[in-house]
């Protein structure tokens, strides 16, 4: 999941969306969206967001950007 802009990281490997509806107008459609979002969440390759995953994110950007 991501913020509400796209970005490169969505064109590429990731997903990015948001939804505003009243569950209870729409209950199939929210109902799709959570078993979605959940299925992402629980997703075996999900990272949590925790200091070592911020570490890993930040020696990354500065291979990928920083580095000539």
């Amino acid at each position: 999941m991501g913020s509400s802009n796209l970005s490169k990281s969505a064109f590429r490997m990731g997903v990015e969306w948001n939804l505003a509806m009243n569950a209870e107008a729409e209950p199939y459609t929210f109902q799709v969206a959570l078993d979605k979002f959940m299925n992402y969440f629980y997703d075996e390759c999900t990272v949590s967001l925790n200091e070592q995953a911020d570490d890993q994110v930040e020696w990354e950007l500065q291979r990928t950007y920083f580095i000539s």
